[in-house]
């Protein structure tokens, strides 16, 4: 017997149903960020990091983690999850982020390396004061030392002249502080179930005095071809500051890769550019 949303939530036959009509409505743009990730995989593979320069091997993993992040919303957007492709949105975003700052400085390198030794450092001593559990395998372990090996390995990566820095500020020395203060701060509610986000799981009357209903489950709203195009923006910023790290930016192949993207994403965005505008002015986003 097909199963209902109130039995199974989204893993429900309902909401596969839904899932199928959201990918209908949506069948130009879903081919086009299927397009995206495959462009994206293929620029990937044509870079060398080098195994010695810890700011290649940071930037490989930072895009590795941006197509893996993309790809995650793709997914989530197919099934529905507004709040969850949001998320993953601002996480895409965060990678910009960290990408931008280590253009930018210099030592970025050893600096993000050094604010995970400081992190460790802090799990370590929760491990050995019990306020965090451990389990029986990693018991009777010689805290002392791995605690004083972390922060020598801080130190040797922050140096005397090192400063840790905030997300914030890695963004601004990026260039990408406005990105922070707006979609940033804006997509950060879904992350936290802040107050604003919780809201789209009720509807209210006309006067918005009281609610009326519980809305639960997969939705088509506006939000999908904005998330989505958004977030292909940011990943195609992604790789741009990656090639520019790498010093491939200016060779032909990689120059004709971004002319390409770029022409392919302003098509999509004039296609869905009315509709985008006239929901914004309704108040659905």
């Amino acid at each position: 017997m097909p199963t209902s949303l109130q039995d199974n939530g989204f893993l429900s036959d309902e909401a596969a149903s839904i899932n199928a009509e959201i990918k209908t409505n949506y069948k130009q743009l879903f081919f086009y960020l299927t397009e995206t990730n495959e462009q994206a995989h293929k620029y990937l593979a044509k870079l060398k990091v080098a195994s010695q320069d810890l700011k290649e091997l940071l930037t490989g993993a930072l895009l590795g983690r941006a197509l893996t992040a993309y790809q995650a919303l793709m997914l989530l957007a197919g099934r529905g999850f507004a709040s969850e492709v949001r998320g993953t949105c601002r996480s895409l975003l965060e990678v910009k982020f960290l990408l931008g700052y280590l253009a930018e400085e210099s030592s970025a390198a050893n600096l993000m390396l050094a604010k995970h030794e400081e992190e460790r450092v802090k799990r370590l001593k929760k491990m050995k004061s019990g306020e965090l559990p451990v389990h029986r395998d990693l018991a009777n372990r010689d805290w002392d030392t791995l605690i004083a090996q972390a922060q020598a390995r801080r130190r040797d990566l922050l140096g005397t002249e090192g400063k840790l820095l905030s997300i914030r500020r890695m963004a601004e020395k990026g260039g990408f502080l406005t990105d922070y203060l707006g979609p940033y701060a804006f997509l950060s509610n879904a992350t936290h179930s802040g107050v604003r986000e919780l809201e789209g799981y009720l509807e209210f009357d006309t006067e918005k005095k009281a609610a009326t209903r519980f809305r639960y489950g997969p939705n088509d709203g506006p939000w999908i071809p904005w998330c989505t195009l958004i977030a292909t923006g940011y990943l195609r910023d992604c790789v741009e500051i990656t090639a520019v790290i790498f010093g491939i930016h200016k060779e032909r192949w990689s120059d004709s890769w971004f002319k390409v993207r770029c022409k392919r994403h302003d098509e999509i965005l004039d296609r869905y550019r009315d509709q985008l505008s006239a929901d914004f002015e309704a108040g659905k986003s």
